[in-house]
């Protein structure tokens, strides 16, 4: 199986072991020497580096950077980041951005479809959803779901107060 090979490459690399990544590498160069996992294997850098990698995304992210902290996430993550913190992390600031918005609301749908007990995705999915007036009550419908939660509850009173200000965008 390549796909496994070139995680196993990657995860190896990750773990600072470089024979070992070497290793699945070559297996999987002898089965398609055009693989494009022996690539991404290759590109990897060690725990130490990915963790860098990922603070830097952060603080760009922090100082309003979106566009440079998502290029960041792309090279450790590329368009699909793995679930939990780094998932929201990485869909919040690319919805921060207006090309990226599509791609985060798809990542996330997914998410709360594939993990429908965690919240989280739920509440991340519905801010975002509130940042524009066409699906600003789909948001709201999310966030309503969750008034125990501060996020929720901050991003809902946050979608009136926009409403509030431009009655114009009120659904």
């Amino acid at each position: 199986n390549t796909e496994a090979l070139g995680g196993l490459a990657r995860a190896a690399k990750l773990s600072g072991n470089p024979k070992l990544a070497d290793t699945y590498i070559e297996r999987l160069r002898a089965i398609n020497p055009d693989d494009p996992g022996i690539a991404r294997a290759q590109q990897m850098g060690t725990q130490s580096d990915h963790n860098a990698d990922l603070q830097q995304a952060g603080k760009l992210a922090q100082q309003g950077q979106y566009a440079q902290a998502m290029a960041t996430y792309r090279k450790l993550y590329g368009d699909t980041p793995p679930a939990g913190d780094i998932a929201l992390a990485y869909y919040e600031t690319e919805a921060a951005t207006e090309d990226g918005r599509p791609h985060a609301i798809a990542g996330l749908r997914g998410l709360v479809a594939k993990n429908p007990g965690d919240s989280r995705y739920q509440v991340a999915l519905g801010r975002i959803l509130t940042y524009n007036p066409k699906t600003r009550a789909e948001g709201r419908k999310m966030l309503e779901a969750h008034q125990l939660d501060p996020q929720a509850v901050e991003a809902l009173r946050q979608s009136l107060l926009w409403d509030a200000q431009n009655p114009a965008t009120a659904n």
